[in-house]
């Protein structure tokens, strides 16, 4: 690993190397433990390094959760077991539930239980750990779900390989593995260099969509498909960002949303403009 440079702009700097085989990037921790920034101010935007609490605006969230699960459907047929890897406090669970048997995992004591009180069936279904440390029940058997998906979360793995290799295990033939992260072949990354917005405490890896692709042909992961920014259309992401607006002008916002959108399907040279990313990667079946 070769030093790619410091980003000043937290306290303390993170320190960034790229692989020399694949070109990606990686964060050094120096002794960090991975899950010390997922406490209740990372959840309700107290932190220095803070997520969006969907519970806030739910009903605009539902517009892309179910886009999403709208295409997922195309390839994954309804009634098998879902899994959303890093739920957080279980939208996307929730929503999956019209079609599937829904499950999510996340690291955080705090969000599963937060999103489990709000639950309405009197079992949970949202469950603390990882797919590396995977809760030993029942639903959790090898071969057994139809979809997994990792929406902004591959970026925060310490082993992305070990996970990879589990979410593999535990699809059943011809099983979808749904990954959304930042492309660092986007124009878009190359061309901000270190002053990304993506370059976060939380983010340990920063992946090239080739090699990403390679960690998981290597897991065992057949084909894929790619999607350029999202396997979804614009208009759900007008209708979430409506839920945030407060007056009128705030509509002026959606000139920049579509624009960002339709940039994001152009290529130069091979390379996608932005750097907004969804990979879906299928089992063999």
């Amino acid at each position: 690993m070769d030093h790619y440079g410091r980003v000043e702009r937290f306290h303390p700097a993170l320190e960034i190397y790229r692989c020399g085989n694949c070109g990606c990037l990686a964060r050094d921790m120096n002794g960090i433990p991975p899950d010390s920034f997922y406490g209740a101010d990372y959840y309700e935007g107290r932190a220095e390094y803070s997520y969006l609490d969907e519970r806030k605006n739910i009903s605009s969230f539902e517009y892309v959760w179910n886009a999403r699960l709208k295409n997922i459907r195309r390839f994954a047929p309804s009634r098998g077991r879902f899994l959303d890897v890093g739920c957080s406090f279980g939208g996307l669970v929730k929503s999956a539930q019209k079609w599937y048997e829904s499950y999510g995992l996340d690291i955080s004591d705090y969000a599963v239980q937060s999103g489990n009180t709000s639950w309405p069936e009197s079992s949970p279904r949202l469950f603390t750990g990882s797919l590396v440390d995977i809760p030993q029940l029942g639903i959790f058997e090898k071969g057994t779900y139809s979809v997994i998906t990792m929406i902004e979360v591959a970026e925060h793995l310490d082993s992305p390989q070990e996970h990879f290799q589990a979410a593999y295990e535990l699809l059943k033939p011809g099983g979808l593995f749904v990954i959304q992260t930042a492309n660092f072949e986007g124009l878009q990354a190359s061309r901000s260099g270190l002053d990304y917005h993506y370059f976060l405490p939380g983010h340990l890896v920063y992946y090239r969509a080739g090699a990403l692709k390679n960690l998981l042909r290597e897991t065992g992961f057949s084909h894929f498909r790619d999607f350029f920014p999202v396997d979804f259309g614009v208009l759900p992401k007008l209708l979430k960002s409506r839920g945030e607006f407060t007056k009128l002008g705030d509509y002026l916002k959606w000139l920049s949303i579509i624009k960002y959108h339709y940039i994001s399907k152009i290529r130069w040279k091979r390379k996608p403009l932005t750097s907004s990313y969804v990979l879906y990667a299928f089992k063999e079946k």
